[in-house]
C-alpha cells in the first residue's frame, strides 16, 4: 500500500455523488435504510454488560490500541469519508486494515449504516479474490467506528497501471481472478457497484493474487432496484455501467460489474485510465457509443 494521502484506500476515496436535484458533491451518500443494530464487543461494554457511551469521537492516531485488540501502527491514507490506517491484533499477532470513519462523520446515522451495511456484505463473502473480513466495532473510549480487514500488501492497480505491460496471458489471468472473485460476490446476493482500478490491489506485483476491496456501496440483490443514493449513483465516472448513470430503468444487477470490469481490463491493457466521461453528460454519451476498442 501507497502512503500518500492522496492514495486510494478500502472505502475511503472520494466518491462523485450526482443527484439529479442538487447535482454532484463529493463525500458520503446516504443510506436507504437502517442497517440492523451492532452489539459491542465484551471490551466494549460497561459494567453490567450494557454498552459503553462513547465519548466525543476524536481521530485516531498510530499508537492507538482499539477495543484491547487492534493496535494501529501506520496511517495509510485518508478519503472524503474515512481513513484506513495499518495495523496489528496484538492477541493474534495478525497484520490488519483498519477503516475508520473521520471524527466529524461519526455520529451521522447514514454513515454509520453504511458501514454497517458493508461489513455485513464482507461477513457473507469467502474467496481468494476478494479483501477478508474481520470485525466491525465501536472503541468506546475514542468514540469511532472502524472496520477491520486483512491487510494486503500491495499498491492499487490505479497506482501501477503505467507501469503494467501486460501479456494477453497475463490480461486472461487477471480476468479470470477478477471475474471468479465478483461471480462469488454475486452468488451470495452482493454486488460491488464500484469496480475501478482503485479497488483492486495488485498484491506482490501478480496477476494471480489480485484482491478486490472496498464494498463500501454494495449493493443487495434483494433490495429494490434503486442505488444507495436513490436516483443518482456513487462511483467513479469513467468505470460505472450505464445503468447507474439511468439508463435501462436503473436495473443494477451483476452485469453492472461485468460492465465495469471489462473497462478495468481495458484499463489494465491500455495501461492507462479509460476516457468513459468527464462529466455525467459526456458519460452517459460516451456509453451509448461504446467504448474505443481501437487496436492497442
Amino acid at each position: 500500500m501507497n502512503g500518500d494521502d492522496e492514495a486510494r484506500p478500502p472505502g475511503s476515496e472520494d466518491r462523485t455523488v450526482f443527484s439529479p436535484a442538487t447535482g454532484f458533491s463529493g463525500g458520503p451518500a446516504p443510506s436507504p435504510a437502517p442497517a440492523a443494530a451492532w452489539t459491542a464487543p465484551p471490551s466494549a461494554a460497561a459494567p453490567g454488560g450494557a454498552p459503553a457511551a462513547p465519548s466525543e469521537p476524536r481521530r485516531i492516531q498510530v499508537g492507538d490500541v482499539l477495543n484491547h485488540i487492534f493496535q494501529v501502527t501506520r496511517f495509510i491514507a485518508r478519503g472524503g469519508m474515512g481513513e484506513v490506517f495499518e495495523g496489528i491484533n496484538v492477541n493474534s499477532e495478525e497484520r490488519v486494515a483498519i477503516k475508520v470513519i473521520l471524527p466529524h462523520l461519526a455520529a451521522d446515522p447514514s454513515v454509520q449504516a453504511m458501514f454497517r451495511k458493508e461489513a455485513r456484505t464482507l461477513t457473507r463473502l469467502s474467496h481468494p479474490a476478494l479483501v477478508q473480513y474481520r470485525v466491525l466495532a465501536q472503541e468506546p473510549q475514542l468514540g469511532v467506528f472502524y472496520i477491520v480487514t486483512e491487510f494486503i500488501e500491495g499498491q492499487n492497480l490505479s497506482d501501477v497501471l503505467p507501469q503494467i505491460d501486460a501479456s494477453p496471458a497475463q490480461l486472461a489471468s487477471l480476468l479470470k481472478r477478477l471475474a471468479e472473485g465478483l461471480a462469488a460476490a454475486h452468488a451470495l446476493g452482493a454486488i460491488h457497484r464500484d469496480m475501478s482500478p482503485d479497488n483492486v490491489m495488485f498484491e506482490e506485483g501478480r496477476f494471480e493474487r489480485v484482491k478486490i476491496i472496498d464494498f463500501g456501496i454494495a449493493k443487495d440483490l434483494d433490495a429494490s432496484s434503486g442505488t444507495i443514493v436513490g436516483d443518482g449513483f456513487a462511483g467513479k465516472l469513467n468505470y460505472v455501467a450505464p445503468e447507474q448513470l439511468g439508463d435501462y430503468d436503473r436495473q443494477v444487477g451483476p452485469w453492472t460489474d461485468v460492465y465495469s470490469l471489462g473497462l478495468v481490463i481495458l484499463a489494465v491493457a491500455r495501461r492507462k485510465d479509460v476516457d468513459m466521461g468527464g462529466s455525467l453528460v459526456d458519460a452517459v454519451d460516451k456509453r451509448r457509443a461504446g467504448p474505443d476498442l481501437s487496436p492497442l
